[in-house]
C-alpha cells in the first residue's frame, strides 16, 4: 500500500495532485480562463498596433496633402503675379496706328482665361482622383481625408466662380473630358441631328 502511494506521488511530481473530479474541473476552468485572457491581450495588442499604424498613415497623408497645397499655393501666387502684370499691360491703351496690338492683347486675355480654366479643371480632377483612391478605406482617417478633399473641391468651385467661370459648366466639361474623343464626337453629331430634327 505504501509502495502504491509512493508511485502515485512520483507520477504526480512536478504538477499538482488532482484528487477529485471537482478539482480537475476547476483546474480546466482556470486553464481556460488563462487562455481566454491571453487571447484577449493578444487581440488588444493587435488592435493597438493597428490603431497606431492607421494614425501614422493618416498623419503621412495629411503631411503629403499639406505639401501639395503649399506647392499649389506657390503656383497660384506665380499665376496671380503673371495675371496682374498682364492686366497692367492691358490697361495701357494701344496707339490707334497699331491695330494689331489690340488683337494680340485680346488673344493673350483669351490665353490667360484658358490657362486659368485649365488650372481649375486640373485641380478638380486631381482631387477627385485622390478621393477615388480612398473609396475602399473605411477608417476615420480616410473619412477625414475625404471630407478635406470635398472641402478643397468646393474651394476650387468658389475660386472659379470668383474668376467669372460657371462651376456647373466646369463640371459638365470635366464629365465630357472623361469620355474618349471619338465617342464624344459621335454623340455630338447625333445630338446635332436630333436638334435639327426638333427645330
Amino acid at each position: 500500500m505504501e509502495q502504491a502511494a509512493e508511485q502515485v506521488q512520483k507520477r504526480g511530481r512536478g504538477r499538482p495532485m488532482i484528487r477529485t473530479p471537482e478539482e480537475a474541473a476547476e483546474r480546466r476552468r482556470a486553464q481556460t480562463r488563462a487562455r481566454v485572457q491571453a487571447l484577449r491581450q493578444r487581440q488588444k495588442d493587435e488592435a493597438d498596433r493597428q490603431a497606431v499604424a492607421e494614425q501614422e498613415a493618416a498623419g503621412e497623408a495629411l503631411r503629403r496633402r499639406v505639401e501639395e497645397l503649399e506647392r499649389e499655393n506657390a503656383g497660384l501666387r506665380a499665376e496671380l503675379a503673371s495675371a496682374r502684370s498682364e492686366l497692367d499691360r492691358l490697361r495701357t491703351p494701344a496707339p490707334p496706328s497699331q491695330p494689331w496690338r489690340t488683337q494680340s492683347r485680346t488673344e493673350s486675355v483669351h490665353d490667360i482665361a484658358a490657362s486659368r480654366l485649365r488650372s481649375f479643371v486640373d485641380r478638380i480632377e486631381r482631387l477627385r482622383k485622390e478621393r477615388k483612391k480612398l473609396r475602399g478605406i473605411s477608417s476615420d482617417a480616410a473619412k477625414t481625408e475625404r471630407s478635406l478633399i470635398d472641402a478643397d473641391i468646393k474651394r476650387v468651385h468658389a475660386d472659379a466662380l470668383h474668376q467669372g467661370f460657371d462651376p456647373t459648366l466646369i463640371e459638365q466639361a470635366i464629365k465630357l473630358r472623361a469620355i474618349p474623343a471619338a465617342i464624344r464626337r459621335e454623340r455630338d453629331f447625333i445630338l446635332k441631328l436630333y436638334m435639327e430634327a426638333l427645330d
